[in-house]
Protein backbone atom coordinates (compact mmCIF):
# COMPACT_ATOMS: atom_id res chain seq x y z
CA UNK A 1 0.00 0.00 0.00
CA UNK A 2 1.58 3.20 -1.00
CA UNK A 3 0.29 6.66 0.12
CA UNK A 4 0.19 9.86 -1.84
CA UNK A 5 -0.84 13.22 -0.10
CA UNK A 6 -1.88 14.91 -3.05
CA UNK A 7 -2.45 18.20 -2.00
CA UNK A 8 -0.06 20.26 -3.64
CA UNK A 9 2.76 19.69 -6.34
CA UNK A 10 5.30 19.29 -3.48
CA UNK A 11 3.47 17.21 -1.00
CA UNK A 12 2.95 14.79 -4.08
CA UNK A 13 6.83 14.91 -5.13
CA UNK A 14 7.08 13.77 -1.09
CA UNK A 15 5.30 11.36 -0.80
CA UNK A 16 6.75 9.79 -4.15
CA UNK A 17 10.17 10.53 -2.98
CA UNK A 18 9.08 8.73 0.10
CA UNK A 19 7.89 5.55 -1.39
CA UNK A 20 10.83 5.04 -3.24
CA UNK A 21 12.87 5.25 0.10
CA UNK A 22 10.48 2.74 1.36
CA UNK A 23 11.13 0.63 -1.89
CA UNK A 24 15.20 0.55 -1.80
CA UNK A 25 15.17 0.00 2.00
CA UNK A 26 12.78 -3.03 1.04
CA UNK A 27 14.94 -4.30 -1.69
CA UNK A 28 18.39 -3.85 0.69
CA UNK A 29 16.71 -5.41 3.80
CA UNK A 30 16.29 -8.44 1.19
CA UNK A 31 19.11 -8.58 0.43
CA UNK A 32 21.00 -8.64 3.74
CA UNK A 33 24.67 -8.01 3.50
CA UNK A 34 24.54 -8.33 -0.19
CA UNK A 35 23.27 -4.51 -0.65
CA UNK A 36 24.49 -3.06 -4.11
CA UNK A 37 22.46 0.29 -4.09
CA UNK A 38 23.09 1.47 -7.41
CA UNK A 39 21.71 -2.05 -8.16
CA UNK A 40 18.89 -1.60 -6.36
CA UNK A 41 18.33 2.03 -7.84
CA UNK A 42 18.46 0.73 -11.57
CA UNK A 43 15.99 -2.29 -10.98
CA UNK A 44 13.34 0.25 -9.79
CA UNK A 45 14.46 3.02 -12.67
CA UNK A 46 15.91 5.08 -10.19
CA UNK A 47 19.38 4.93 -11.11
CA UNK A 48 19.99 8.80 -10.79
CA UNK A 49 17.44 9.10 -7.63
CA UNK A 50 19.62 7.04 -5.27
CA UNK A 51 23.03 7.56 -3.83
CA UNK A 52 25.30 4.58 -4.51
CA UNK A 53 26.67 4.67 -0.51
CA UNK A 54 23.72 5.20 1.47
CA UNK A 55 20.91 4.30 -0.08
CA UNK A 56 19.35 7.84 0.14
CA UNK A 57 16.34 8.75 -2.20
CA UNK A 58 17.29 12.37 -3.32
CA UNK A 59 15.27 14.57 -5.84
CA UNK A 60 17.11 16.76 -7.32
CA UNK A 61 15.60 19.70 -9.42
CA UNK A 62 14.79 18.68 -13.22
CA UNK A 63 14.74 15.47 -11.60
CA UNK A 64 10.91 15.24 -10.37
CA UNK A 65 9.51 13.40 -12.77
CA UNK A 66 11.94 10.98 -13.28
CA UNK A 67 11.20 9.49 -9.62
CA UNK A 68 7.43 9.49 -9.83
CA UNK A 69 7.47 8.12 -13.54
CA UNK A 70 9.99 5.66 -12.18
CA UNK A 71 7.61 4.53 -9.23
CA UNK A 72 4.72 4.16 -11.72
CA UNK A 73 6.28 2.26 -14.35
CA UNK A 74 7.09 -0.29 -12.02
CA UNK A 75 4.08 -0.96 -10.22
CA UNK A 76 2.72 -1.36 -14.20
CA UNK A 77 5.10 -4.21 -14.38
CA UNK A 78 3.03 -7.58 -14.88
CA UNK A 79 4.81 -8.80 -11.54
CA UNK A 80 4.36 -6.18 -9.29
CA UNK A 81 0.58 -7.05 -8.43
CA UNK A 82 -1.64 -6.73 -5.33
CA UNK A 83 -0.78 -3.16 -4.60
CA UNK A 84 -3.01 -0.36 -3.70
CA UNK A 85 -2.23 3.54 -3.75
CA UNK A 86 -4.23 6.29 -1.96
CA UNK A 87 -4.07 9.98 -3.62
CA UNK A 88 -5.33 11.72 -0.27
CA UNK A 89 -6.78 14.99 -0.01
CA UNK A 90 -6.89 15.59 -4.10
CA UNK A 91 -8.91 18.68 -3.66
CA UNK A 92 -6.47 20.77 -6.27
CA UNK A 93 -7.24 19.23 -9.13
CA UNK A 94 -6.78 22.21 -11.61
CA UNK A 95 -3.33 22.18 -10.25
CA UNK A 96 -2.35 18.57 -10.08
CA UNK A 97 -2.95 16.45 -12.81
CA UNK A 98 -3.89 13.61 -10.95
CA UNK A 99 -4.33 11.08 -14.15
CA UNK A 100 -0.70 11.27 -15.26
CA UNK A 101 0.52 9.98 -11.79
CA UNK A 102 -1.59 6.84 -11.84
CA UNK A 103 0.46 3.75 -12.97
CA UNK A 104 -0.37 2.39 -16.56
CA UNK A 105 -1.46 -1.20 -15.63
CA UNK A 106 -4.46 -2.76 -14.25
CA UNK A 107 -2.85 -5.03 -11.75
CA UNK A 108 -3.54 -2.73 -8.51
CA UNK A 109 -5.67 -0.69 -7.53
CA UNK A 110 -6.21 3.27 -6.75
CA UNK A 111 -8.36 4.95 -4.28
CA UNK A 112 -8.69 8.85 -4.06
CA UNK A 113 -9.84 10.85 -1.03
CA UNK A 114 -10.87 14.43 -2.43
CA UNK A 115 -13.86 16.96 -1.23
CA UNK A 116 -14.46 18.23 -4.86
CA UNK A 117 -17.74 16.65 -6.84
CA UNK A 118 -15.77 16.76 -9.94
CA UNK A 119 -13.23 14.15 -8.53
CA UNK A 120 -15.98 11.48 -9.86
CA UNK A 121 -15.01 11.54 -13.13
CA UNK A 122 -12.23 9.80 -12.52
CA UNK A 123 -13.37 6.77 -11.74
CA UNK A 124 -16.41 5.09 -9.40
CA UNK A 125 -17.20 7.30 -6.94
CA UNK A 126 -18.72 6.96 -3.75
CA UNK A 127 -19.59 9.95 -1.62
CA UNK A 128 -19.44 9.73 2.04
CA UNK A 129 -19.24 11.91 4.82
CA UNK A 130 -17.21 11.68 7.76
CA UNK A 131 -16.79 8.30 9.37
CA UNK A 132 -15.76 6.82 12.85
CA UNK A 133 -12.50 4.57 12.50
CA UNK A 134 -14.82 1.39 12.69
CA UNK A 135 -17.55 2.66 9.85
CA UNK A 136 -14.79 3.82 7.71
CA UNK A 137 -13.16 -0.34 8.15
CA UNK A 138 -16.59 -1.69 7.53
CA UNK A 139 -17.21 0.42 4.29
CA UNK A 140 -13.92 -0.38 2.58
CA UNK A 141 -14.71 -4.15 3.57
CA UNK A 142 -18.20 -3.59 1.77
CA UNK A 143 -16.47 -2.46 -0.98
CA UNK A 144 -13.96 -4.77 -1.98
CA UNK A 145 -11.73 -4.38 1.25
CA UNK A 146 -7.70 -4.86 0.02
CA UNK A 147 -6.52 -8.11 0.43
CA UNK A 148 -2.58 -8.44 1.04
CA UNK A 149 -0.06 -11.12 2.82
CA UNK A 150 -0.37 -9.73 6.09
CA UNK A 151 -4.14 -9.21 6.13
CA UNK A 152 -7.09 -7.74 5.24
CA UNK A 153 -6.82 -4.11 4.72
CA UNK A 154 -3.35 -3.89 5.75
CA UNK A 155 -3.16 -0.32 6.71
CA UNK A 156 -0.31 2.38 5.79
CA UNK A 157 3.35 2.09 7.03
CA UNK A 158 3.45 -1.53 8.82
CA UNK A 159 0.59 -0.50 11.36
CA UNK A 160 -1.60 -3.17 12.52
CA UNK A 161 -3.92 -4.92 10.36
CA UNK A 162 -7.09 -4.46 10.71
CA UNK A 163 -7.66 -7.93 10.31
CA UNK A 164 -6.15 -8.69 13.37
CA UNK A 165 -8.21 -6.05 14.74
CA UNK A 166 -11.69 -6.99 13.71
CA UNK A 167 -13.87 -10.05 13.17
CA UNK A 168 -14.73 -9.33 9.32
CA UNK A 169 -17.12 -11.75 9.26
CA UNK A 170 -19.46 -9.87 11.89
CA UNK A 171 -17.60 -6.59 11.95
CA UNK A 172 -17.29 -6.47 15.91
CA UNK A 173 -13.72 -5.91 17.54
CA UNK A 174 -12.05 -9.23 18.69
Amino acid sequence: MFWITATNDLSVLYSFREVAQSLVDWAAEVRGTAVNFTRIAYEFGLGQCVDPTTGEVRVLAGQERLLINAIRNWLSKDANTGWLIIYDSADDLETIDLPSLFPNAPNGDILITSRQRHSALLGHSLEVQCLEPQEATNLLVQYGGYETDQGLLNLFQGGPSIKKQYNITDGKER
